[in-house]
C-alpha cells in the first residue's frame, strides 16, 4: 500500500498523447477494455496468482459499490492502464491499478492529482515490483506501507 503527500501530485499532469475515460463499471467501453487487458495480463506465460474474473465481472457493482474506473486509451484507441478507485471518508483510495505502459501510469497518475487536495489522503494499493515510485521525480512524498489497508 502506497501513501501518497497530496503535495507530490503535482508532478503529474495531463498527457498530450491519448485519453483518458472516466465512470461507473456500467459504462460497456470501459468494461470491455477493462477485461481485455486483464485478459491479456491473464494469458502472458509468466502471469502468476492472477484470477480468472469471468463471472466475477458480472458481479463487481454489487461486490464494490460506489467505485469508479478510468481507462487511458492510447493515441490508437488502444487500452493502455485501467483504475479502479474510490473517496471513502476523506480517503482517496486506488484499489486496483494496472497499466502496460509508462505513458498509462503517467495518465492514471494525473486522474489522481486532478483531485489533489491537502484534506485527503491518497492510496494505492500496487504490487511492490510495480515500482511505482519510479514515476515520482522525488520519493519524500511516497510511503510504502505494509499495515491493514488504509491504516495510519
Amino acid at each position: 500500500m502506497y501513501q501518497i503527500d497530496p503535495a507530490y501530485l503535482r508532478f503529474f499532469k495531463p498527457v498530450k498523447e491519448g485519453k483518458v475515460i472516466r465512470g461507473k463499471w456500467s459504462d460497456s467501453t470501459l468494461k470491455e477494455a477493462v477485461i481485455k487487458l486483464y485478459q491479456a495480463k491473464l494469458n502472458q506465460a509468466d502471469q502468476r496468482n492472477t484470477v480468472e474474473r469471468s463471472e466475477w465481472w458480472d458481479r463487481l457493482d454489487t461486490y464494490y459499490p460506489g467505485r469508479s474506473v478510468c481507462v487511458y486509451f492510447d493515441k490508437n484507441n488502444q487500452p493502455q492502464g485501467y483504475m479502479f478507485y474510490r473517496i471513502v471518508e476523506r480517503n482517496f483510495q486506488v484499489e486496483e491499478m494496472y497499466y502496460q505502459t509508462p505513458q498509462a501510469a503517467q495518465a492514471l497518475l494525473s486522474i489522481i492529482a486532478s483531485r489533489s487536495s491537502s484534506d485527503l489522503k491518497y492510496y494505492v494499493k500496487m504490487p511492490e515490483e510495480s515500482l511505482l515510485g519510479e514515476f515520482f521525480p522525488e520519493h519524500e512524498g511516497l510511503y510504502c506501507k505494509y499495515a491493514a489497508l488504509y491504516d495510519d
